[in-house]
């Protein structure tokens, strides 16, 4: 049965003109040195945890994801919520008889389902067909198109939503560090979702359960600064300085309610959007998109006075390529990185 649903998606891939290009790949390419696939460690990683059959690449990313047919309605909502968190600009599932095409980058939140795009007769598809390698890059394409891609981004919703609790915090609440809180909040999410286990009561590497375990801590003023001592000792590192803020008697219950409230993506804006907060995967979502809030969090004038700037993907990956051998870079490397202002030695995989 797997076998015909293969060749199935692989006469789909044929019939729209991907079959022959040399950015098309398949899943165990991913496994596979001899193949180039030129993407970076996170992208292979993500990759690999959504098994797509083949997918097409636009400069060094995944374009396009080929996915053969999916009837357990839970297991697509799943891979749904992850390709969303990827934002592929498209997706195109085998559906036996028809191929469904979806924009990866726009997601009903209700049903956790991808934006349909459009569907198509297998039989009807040739390399006329709009969605073939041949008129994908099409100006024209793009022109009729351009509403369905013109949907907020993940980006876009996460600044939002960090960005409202930060101004909640700070004008109705008064607390001068509300930044600084929630930027503990995402840094922990953030070690959650990638299933380190920090060794702290109700944390382990069961991503589902230290998210519960979190947003429990998060109604509570002292276990909430418990887990921020512990984190200090543990990574010693300035965000998690406290200095008196303990004591600050703008600390109420209504703060720690509202940010659990918040982990838990059952806080309404003012403009009646949801938190997304639980809709994130920090696991997938790129470190650079993490760093790029944080410095707009920070402003400018405040990141200039901590000193705290990101160095950009491309700057790093032209650094590593000019230090290391070709064959060193395809290695599990542990690095130092003198200048990184936490004196902590990072471990990158290159």
């Amino acid at each position: 049965m797997l076998k015909n649903i293969n060749k199935s998606t692989e006469l789909i891939i044929k019939k729209m003109g991907y079959k022959e290009s040399e950015n098309l790949f398949y899943y165990d390419d991913l496994y596979n040195d001899k193949k180039n696939t030129r993407l970076s460690y996170q992208i292979v990683k993500n990759l690999k945890e959504i098994k797509p059959y083949a997918f097409y690449c636009v400069d060094d990313k995944p374009f396009i994801l080929f996915f053969n047919t999916i009837n357990d309605k839970e297991k697509l909502k799943k891979l749904n919520k992850k390709i969303w968190n990827m934002q592929i600009p498209m997706v195109i599932f085998d559906d036996i008889n028809c191929i469904k095409i979806f924009n990866g980058s726009c997601l009903d939140f209700d049903e956790i389902q991808l934006s349909l795009i459009k569907e198509e007769d297998i039989d009807k598809i040739d390399e006329r067909n709009e969605f073939s390698y041949w008129n994908i890059n099409r100006k024209d394409f793009w022109i009729k198109y351009q509403k369905t891609y013109k949907n907020k981004k993940l980006n876009e919703f996460m600044l939002g939503n960090i960005k409202y609790i930060t101004q909640k915090l700070k004008n109705e609440y008064k607390l001068e560090f509300a930044t600084k809180l929630i930027l503990r909040v995402i840094f922990i999410r953030y070690i959650i979702d990638k299933g380190v286990d920090i060794g702290y009561n109700g944390f382990t590497s069961d991503i589902e359960k230290s998210r519960e375990r979190f947003i429990e801590i998060a109604k509570n003023k002292e276990q909430l600064y418990d887990l921020f001592s512990y984190l200090k000792e543990k990574f010693n590192g300035n965000l998690f300085e406290l200095s008196s803020e303990l004591n600050d008697i703008n600390l109420t219950k209504d703060v720690f309610s509202l940010i659990s409230t918040f982990l838990s993506g059952k806080e309404k804006q003012k403009i009646g959007q949801q938190s997304l907060f639980s809709m994130y995967d920090f696991d997938i979502i790129p470190v650079s998109l993490i760093s790029n809030i944080y410095e707009i969090l920070l402003g400018e004038e405040k990141q200039k006075a901590d000193k705290a700037f990101y160095t950009p993907d491309y700057l790093v990956k032209y650094v590593v390529e000019q230090a290391l051998a070709k064959e060193q870079i395809k290695e599990r490397l542990v690095t130092l990185d003198p200048s990184c202002g936490s004196r902590n030695i990072f471990r990158r995989m290159f």
